[in-house]
């Protein structure tokens, strides 16, 4: 047998894997330290990691009395934003006629007249922002928008009972247009069909408003909600495999559509109709021609008609919620004036105290 050669790899090779080795165990031992600190470590770490921005400011940006001046701009433009849509929510007059399910009509009285259109509108305080609620509709009415929809459980007529049986109207209603509960879910069984007439104080008595409530949804909804059309007898069908009879008629079309968009808030106020010419100062009447009790069997303890006018910012409430961001901006930029201001002066102290020698020293 011929000899036998031993190779040996050169010492700098074995240095070489001896430093891999440590490096790929010290890497195990981190991640699995990262592991322990949980997921939101890891996720701060890995954002502590990103590559340096692309973005680059001229340095003077970041100085001191750049960011002082910037502070300033901010705190000024918050301030004023937040005063003068404060001011435009006072100048707004509403009249605000709270009502419950056992009156047949109230009297109110308006101290300001109300210019232009006068737009009334129905309030309560409702949660249904739930999501088990807002996707309970019936996805047969719209388009695509509505493909996570579902009635499950508010899609016959006994569940529309068991939901809402103790409203005798409302029941009459679902049950005229056949055995089909059209449109079904629990948005629809809950729909607000409260109807009211206004009237107005004149020598000869009272003489009826004209509330005009055709056109209180919104434009895009006409595309969303125009598979239900209008057939004779006044009542709305859907054109599927066959013809389905909807309970919906032609003259609550509009305050259905209005109904479907769910509030974000845990309160209700849609646009019920639009009197158009304004209301002058004196005596009014509103006579509720169907003023349903469920509301109060849901735990509602009152509802509201709110009349007001028109605005190019908003509703007051928007306005006083707009108002009240900016001037917490601004408060907040304030405070962070105020903590500037001392850091300078907290700068300077220390870098005074570390010039100044003591005296007798050189």
């Amino acid at each position: 047998m011929g000899p036998s050669i031993a190779f040996s790899a050169p010492q700098g090779a074995r240095d070489i894997r001896s430093s891999c080795s440590r490096t790929s165990s010290r890497l195990s031992l981190a991640q699995q330290e990262d592991k322990k600190r949980g997921c939101l470590w890891r996720c701060m770490k890995a954002q502590s990691q990103q590559p340096d921005t692309s973005l680059f400011l001229p340095y003077w940006f970041y100085g001191y009395c750049s960011q002082l001046v910037l502070t300033v701009s901010v705190l000024v433009i918050f301030f004023g934003l937040g005063v003068v849509l404060l001011i435009q929510s006072g100048s707004m007059h509403e009249v605000i006629i709270p009502y419950t399910s056992d009156l047949a009509e109230q009297e109110f009285s308006i101290d300001r007249s109300l210019e232009g259109d006068v737009l009334v509108y129905y309030e309560m305080h409702l949660w249904a922002n739930h999501k088990s609620f807002v996707q309970s509709r019936d996805k047969r009415t719209a388009y695509n928008f509505l493909s996570t929809a579902d009635c499950s459980q508010a899609d016959t007529l006994d569940w529309a009972s068991f939901r809402r049986g103790q409203d005798a109207a409302f029941m009459a209603k679902i049950g005229a247009a056949g055995p089909e509960l059209l449109p079904c879910g629990l948005v629809s069984i809950s729909m607000f069909t409260d109807n009211f007439t206004f009237h107005k104080s004149t020598n000869g008595g009272w003489e009826r408003l004209d509330a005009d409530s055709s056109d209180v949804a919104l434009p895009s909804d006409a595309a969303a909600f125009a598979k239900l059309q209008p057939e004779g007898g006044g009542r709305l069908y859907i054109q599927s495999d066959t013809k389905i009879a909807s309970w919906l008629m032609v003259d609550q079309f509009e305050h259905w559509k209005v109904w479907q968009r769910t509030p974000v808030a845990p309160s209700v106020h849609n646009l019920w109709a639009v009197i158009k010419g304004g209301l002058a100062p004196g005596n009014h009447k509103v006579v509720f021609e169907e003023n349903s009790a469920i509301w109060h069997e849901w735990g509602v303890a009152e509802k509201r008609l709110v009349f007001t006018t028109r605005h190019s910012l908003g509703n007051k409430g928007a306005l006083v919620a707009a108002g009240g961001f900016c001037l917490t901006m601004a408060i907040m930029e304030v405070f962070a004036l105020i903590s500037m201001l001392a850091a300078s002066r907290l700068g300077v102290d220390r870098r005074l105290s570390v010039h100044v020698q003591p005296e007798g020293q050189p």
